[in-house]
């Protein structure tokens, strides 16, 4: 069934964040991202809803073509101490971005305190064209692929190897 017969589409993805400053500075300079106004939520309704005892946050909403981000930031954080999540881990590995010029965006991660982890090169065609991908994290330990694409015909050999083909991955 499609997304028109269920009557459902995608909403937002979000991140609960310690310092929605600088997360917010992250996503809009190096992955131009657009920025929407900082909200406040805070209240019994909202402690019912997010199961967050005395609940009180700040968020905003932010857009890259039609991906929706949301960062929360709470008052209080209940991390264990550890950044890096291992890919492996039930749950969110990953966000996925197309760039034109992955090493670029790389350089400009750490610039604004993200950190590069690996990169690769392939072709999934059969040519001498390669597709870039880089992981890095944001300043707070999410994990973010990077896939540059040097031309649509090697965009679809992506596609196809990955089974994406048929739900129209990659949309630009």
């Amino acid at each position: 069934m499609s997304d028109e017969t269920m009557g459902t589409s995608f909403s937002h993805l979000a991140l609960s964040v310690e310092d929605l400053e600088r997360q917010t500075a992250f996503y809009r300079d190096v992955l131009d991202f657009d920025v929407g106004d900082t909200y406040r939520s805070e209240g019994p309704r909202s402690s019912d809803l997010m199961e967050i005892e005395d609940a009180c946050f700040d968020g905003v909403f932010m857009r890259r073509g039609g991906f929706y981000l949301e960062l929360l930031a709470h008052g209080r954080q209940k991390g264990d101490g550890s950044r890096l999540r291992n890919p492996e881990q039930l749950g969110y590995a990953h966000t996925s971005f197309l760039v034109d010029d992955a090493a670029a965006t790389v350089a400009a991660a750490t610039e604004h305190g993200g950190t590069f982890l690996r990169s690769l090169e392939l072709s999934f065609g059969r040519t001498e064209e390669k597709t870039q991908i880089f992981f890095l994290l944001d300043p707070e330990g999410n994990r973010i692929e990077l896939i540059s694409h040097p031309s649509e015909e090697e965009a679809g050999k992506h596609a196809e190897f990955l089974g994406a083909a048929r739900v129209g991955w990659p949309a630009r």
